[in-house]
């Protein structure tokens, strides 16, 4: 398994797939699901985000998973772990600036590198 920039998030409401899809949607191109949990995949120019409403992670390495049920993985096309974690973050400040969530941004699920 590869090691990626993750965002996991909670809200509160219904619209919250919706204020996701406007997040990641306005520059992106929706490809359909990938399966398993995957609900759908977002193609960017650089990347891929995996949007999946729940999952399975317990809580390790002091980060609470089980309390966070969304999760956007990010994917760069070129492996570049450095353009990954910019499209990362630019997800992550515009899923801030909605006033909807709660979320932290991870790197290979044991390093947790930002949290509002």
């Amino acid at each position: 398994m590869s090691a990626h920039h993750e965002i996991f998030a909670t809200a509160d409401g219904a619209g919250v797939p919706a204020a996701i899809e406007r997040v990641i949607g306005v520059d992106g191109r929706v490809e359909g699901s990938s399966g398993g949990e995957v609900h759908y995949t977002v193609g960017f120019d650089n990347a891929f985000v995996d949007v999946a409403l729940s999952h399975d992670y317990d809580d390790d390495q002091g980060i609470e998973f089980s309390g966070f049920p969304l999760v956007l993985t990010v994917r760069d096309r070129e492996s570049s772990q450095q353009q990954e974690e910019a499209t990362a973050r630019r997800i992550f400040q515009a899923l801030r600036a909605t006033g909807l969530f709660h979320a932290f941004l991870v790197y290979n699920l044991q390093q947790k590198l930002d949290q509002f």
